[in-house]
């Protein structure tokens, strides 16, 4: 395993680079496609160009203009993208809003942001039109009002018309690349989100700059929600560099479906995918009664490779078909993914590549190499980012610190997060790790959620969840430090499982077991058995602050 020089890309600077670029170089290939109903719908790079030019000239004809700020909520879909790239395009300012948000708090960030305009999908049409109607008396300073399915298909026809008429304002607008373009609101999984200030510039080289360095190619499908830039980032970006095609998912029920239709080459997902599709991948081999068979071929395939003799795409065709008979990279972020996954999915002729990102930095900050990639690590900084380790302790750990045009502007009207959230001109996110002679990251922990124990040593939770989580039925698993000076490992059994007091009692003899391998202030003294599933943010992380909540 050694380095190798990056890939040659694009050098795009900003959204509109990227899309103009695209639309000059394969007009005629497909941009984005999904499917309703029976039908599966194209749209070419040309026609999405034209799209958002239209899009965005509608925006400026009634007023949207000069960095207005221009909410987009909805699942996935080609409406919302238009959106997102009309707004990020003509010197104005999107804000992606999460789907699953309660009303009071989708009130409080459109009045946090000071919205003007909101465009939303007809899922929602009962939420905005009460909101519209109550704007005055919700103290909302929406003068918009966009339903995707009723409104947009007139708006791109008005805006259209006005282009051909000689409409030239937003084509012609100056982007500036270090203008804000976007405002994200954290998901949090340690308290309230946070609005980041995320400019073009931001936004393109954290794309471009992975690329450089992984050879994530060919066309995919985005199933991630995209109010997250890591999707964005991962899925929507990449084919627009590589002229390549993004098939989009609305619907997790339609995800298995999608893929098979749309053969993708990469996916983007976080480790809950991946442990989905691997669970699924063995719940079909044992209903055939080959599980015995396919890990001897394994070991077989594990044999003629050393030889230089690769038969993956032939022995395990039927295993590559389900995901469309393409697939060839995994990129997972947003949580560790546990070691068995990338070794399993490797024999199938699959390559998992991990890396890692927060939103602040637009999101990603490093990642793995196809062929120089180490485990447990989530890669090396990309080209043109720096990360260095402040206030390293004893075992050459400390906080990851960021410098590079992917880092934030700022949070939105909230100069002191903003303040302490930089080291003069270093970046620091919070997550506590290492970096190896190789350059390669190691993350060992959150900052927040380290737990600190009576006799003044450190325990990050993620370490002990992450050797936990490896037994088999648990579903679910977070380690947190009570009143008492105990290490807790609260767990939810996997529910198609029917003899839970016995699991119980072999996870609880398996915890002792890993125990035993630990320092003693590392060990779990309590283990709890919860009935339903931890709450989770979107991108399905746990809300640890809600387990604070119930401790207290």
């Amino acid at each position: 395993m050694k380095n190798y020089p990056y890939y040659k890309i694009f050098e795009a600077t900003n959204l509109r680079d990227l899309v103009r670029r695209a639309a000059d170089a394969a007009p005629a290939k497909t941009a984005y496609a999904y499917q309703l109903g029976e039908r599966i719908h194209h749209h070419t790079f040309l026609q999405f160009k034209d799209d958002i030019e239209s899009l965005g000239t509608f925006f400026y004809s009634i007023g949207l203009r000069d960095g207005a700020k221009i909410a987009v909520m909805g699942e996935n879909s080609y409406y919302w993208l238009l959106t997102y790239f009309a707004a990020a395009t003509g010197g104005n300012i999107i804000v992606p809003l999460d789907k699953e948000l309660p009303a009071e708090d989708l009130l409080h960030l459109l009045r946090e942001s000071g919205a003007e305009a909101v465009v939303y999908s007809d899922d929602y049409a009962d939420t905005f039109d009460s909101f519209s109607e109550n704007n005055r008396k919700l103290k909302l300073s929406v003068s918009h009002y966009i339903n995707m399915k009723r409104d947009l298909p007139l708006a791109l026809s008005k805006g259209a018309s006005l282009v051909l008429s000689g409409a030239r304002d937003f084509i012609y607008h100056e982007i500036n690349n270090d203008n804000v373009c976007t405002i994200v609101y954290t998901s949090g999984t340690t308290g309230l989100s946070k609005g980041v200030m995320l400019t073009n510039k931001n936004i393109v080289t954290t794309t471009r700059e992975a690329l450089r360095i992984a050879w994530v190619y060919g066309d995919t499908v985005l199933v991630l929600p995209l109010h997250h830039t890591y999707p964005f980032s991962a899925s929507v970006l990449p084919p627009l560099f590589h002229l390549s095609t993004c098939f989009i998912n609305s619907n997790l029920k339609h995800v298995l479906r999608d893929i098979q239709t749309a053969k993708p080459q990469f996916l983007c997902v976080v480790p809950l995918y991946v442990e989905s599709f691997h669970k699924k991948i063995w719940e079909n081999v044992r209903k055939q009664g080959k599980e015995k068979l396919l890990r001897k071929m394994f070991t077989v395939s594990g044999s003629i490779r050393k030889f230089g003799v690769d038969l993956r795409k032939v022995m395990f065709g039927t295993v590559l078909k389900a995901f469309g008979g393409k697939l060839e990279t995994l990129v997972s972020g947003g949580a560790p993914l546990n070691k068995q996954y990338i070794d399993e999915f490797a024999h199938f002729g699959i390559q998992i590549l991990e890396g890692y990102g927060i939103t602040e930095c637009s999101p990603i900050v490093a990642l793995n190499r196809n062929k120089f990639w180490k485990h447990g690590a989530v890669g090396i900084a990309l080209p043109s980012v720096e990360v260095k380790i402040f206030d390293v302790d004893k075992e050459g750990a400390g906080e990851i610190c960021v410098r590079g045009d992917i880092v934030m502007k700022g949070y939105y009207n909230n100069p002191q997060a903003t303040k302490d959230a930089f080291n003069g001109d270093w970046f620091r996110t919070g997550d506590i790790g290492y970096m190896d002679d190789d350059g390669f990251v190691f993350i060992t922990g959150r900052q927040k959620n380290v737990i600190i124990r009576a006799n003044g040593k450190n325990v990050h939770p993620e370490e002990l969840e992450g050797k936990l989580s490896v037994i088999e039925h648990v579903k679910e698993i977070a380690v947190y430090g009570d009143d008492g000076d105990d290490i807790v490992a609260e767990i939810f059994i996997d529910p198609e499982q029917k003899d839970r007091k016995q699991l119980e009692k072999i996870i609880t003899k398996k915890v002792k077991m890993i125990n035993e391998n630990l320092p003693i202030y590392k060990r779990v003294n309590k283990i709890k058995f919860r009935d339903i599933e931890f709450d989770k943010t979107t991108t399905k992380k746990i809300k640890r602050y809600n387990l604070k909540k119930m401790k207290d």
